[in-house]
């Protein structure tokens, strides 16, 4: 649950943001519109990897690396000092944000028994 929330809040966040981050880092709109794009492209290449990470690795293994690389893309983004870097942390971000939102879970992870 808390991750999905993370999911939602993130992506809120920088779309009503972008005007700030035109004038923040001098760049036009096109450009601003990378950050999120970047953060969805990312998302959506990860998860389904992120259904066979956690059938090999765990559920609990796998939403853990999940919330740490969203903690990490996070710090990343708070210190960016560039629009590169700031793209960056947010494809950072895109992929914990995969696997830490609770729709991605594999279907049939209880019939396995590999719930932890």
């Amino acid at each position: 649950m808390p991750g999905g929330v993370l999911a939602v809040l993130s992506t809120t966040v920088v779309g009503v943001a972008v005007p700030d981050l035109v004038s923040e880092f001098d760049a036009g709109v096109d450009a601003a519109q990378w950050v999120t794009t970047a953060f969805l492209l990312a998302a959506g290449i990860a998860i389904p990897v992120s259904g066979w990470a956690s059938v090999r690795y765990g559920i609990r293994a796998t939403w853990l690396v999940a919330v740490g690389l969203f903690t990490v893309g996070s710090l990343m983004s708070a210190f960016a000092g560039d629009f590169g870097a700031l793209t960056a942390a947010r494809a950072v971000q895109g992929l914990g944000v995969a696997r830490s939102n609770p729709s991605c879970s594999p279907p049939w992870r209880s019939s396995r028994g590999r719930n932890a």
